[in-house]
This record gives C-alpha cells, sequence and structure tokens, in this order.
C-alpha cells in the first residue's frame, strides 16, 4: 500500500490550520466562491478539488474525495465536504440518497443546493420576503428562460445588472455572507432530513464553519 503524503498547508498563521476539503459538481462559480472564502479566516485552510475532466455527477465528484483521501494524511478534525445540486432534471433520487448514504459512512459532510448552488448566491442578494409566491416556485422548478440561462441565473443577472458564472465578483457577495446564512437557516426546517426537498441549500453549515471556527 502506497503510504499517505502529508498534506501541505500555508506556514503563515495557518500550518495548524484546520483542512475543509471541498469538491463540487460545479466547476467553476462553486471554485471561486470557496476559494476566495481562504482569506477571511487563518484558522481554517480551504482546498477545492478539481475535476479533470466534464463528469459532475453526485457519485463522481464523491469519488473526488474518496481519492484525495486515500493520497493524502488528515488530521483529527479536518472535513470533507460534498457540495452538489438536487437538479430534478438530471440526477435521480435514488443517486442522491445512495451518495447521502455513503458520505455519512464515510465521515464526509454533503451540502446539497436545491435547485442548486446559485440559489446560495441570490440569498446574498435578495429578501426570500421580497419574491412573491410564483417567483419562488420558479426559483425552484428552475426551468430554461432562453437556450443560454434557466431562471435563477435570469435572476441573479437580474439583482447583479450583469452575472457571468466564470467570473465570479466576491465583492458583491462577501459582505452579505451572514444574511445568506440567516435566510439559508430558515428554509432548512427539516434538520432531520439528509437533504432538503423543498426550495433550500444546506451550503449554509459550511460556510458558516468556515467564517467563525
Amino acid at each position: 500500500m502506497r503510504q499517505k503524503r502529508e498534506f501541505k498547508r500555508p506556514s503563515h498563521q495557518r500550518e495548524l490550520a484546520k483542512l475543509f476539503v471541498i469538491a463540487t459538481e460545479g466547476s467553476e462559480t462553486e471554485k471561486q466562491y470557496f476559494e476566495a472564502l481562504n482569506s477571511t479566516n487563518p484558522r481554517v485552510h480551504i482546498k477545492v478539488l478539481e475535476r479533470l475532466d466534464t463528469a459532475s455527477s453526485p457519485s463522481r465528484v464523491l469519488k473526488l474525495l474518496d481519492d484525495f483521501k486515500k493520497e493524502f494524511k488528515l488530521r483529527k478534525g479536518d472535513e470533507l465536504w460534498l457540495v452538489i445540486d438536487r437538479d430534478y432534471q438530471s440526477w435521480k433520487e435514488k443517486e442522491i440518497s445512495e451518495v447521502a448514504q455513503l458520505c455519512q459512512q464515510k465521515g464526509y459532510f454533503m451540502a446539497l443546493s436545491n435547485p442548486c448552488f446559485e440559489l446560495w448566491l441570490i440569498l446574498h442578494l435578495e429578501y426570500l420576503c421580497n419574491f412573491s409566491e410564483e417567483e419562488l416556485h420558479k426559483l425552484f422548478d428552475n426551468q430554461a428562460v432562453n437556450k443560454n440561462k434557466n431562471f435563477i441565473d435570469k435572476v441573479l443577472e437580474d439583482l447583479l445588472s450583469g452575472y457571468n458564472k466564470t467570473n465570479l465578483k466576491m465583492e458583491e457577495f462577501t459582505p452579505f455572507i451572514k444574511l445568506a446564512i440567516k435566510q439559508a437557516k430558515s428554509l432548512d426546517i427539516n434538520l432531520k432530513d439528509r437533504w432538503q426537498d423543498d426550495l433550500g441549500t444546506r451550503v449554509y453549515q459550511l460556510v458558516e464553519k468556515l467564517i467563525t471556527l
């Protein structure tokens, strides 16, 4: 068996920092968001794993965590997180359930967004009470509005007067992280469930640790 390597953490004040290893379904937006948080808390170091292919099923994203754990030594208290979308149009409930069960067995954490990670971004920018019931349903369904974007993309575009998921401007979100956490918590009314069936995101559980540990 190949000996595990020591993961090199930044030396300046972070040598003893707690490591958060994050595998995400999206290859651009999520990575930019979490890597930007690396500078917010000296007690935390964030490692976002990169996919080397376009396969983004929950099981393939889970494998990224497995591979990292096989290669590197982890210290007591380090955490591995799976950040995925519910995305009814792509993933069956059976696959989500299997991945959630595997995370529990392996000691990983899972932060699922329903319908997608971009809902978490919206929670930074607008109060949920300002959306009508019809708009909330549209957020949940997240249907395509044209060949290039879904409803949630359109909402973000309107809120930001332009939105490019490949070039996230974190200064538009960082001041409002606590608002996003508060709003996400208000949506999470069934904490015993392994994921949210209704509109919501458990990314707040990860981000709250990253900024307050």
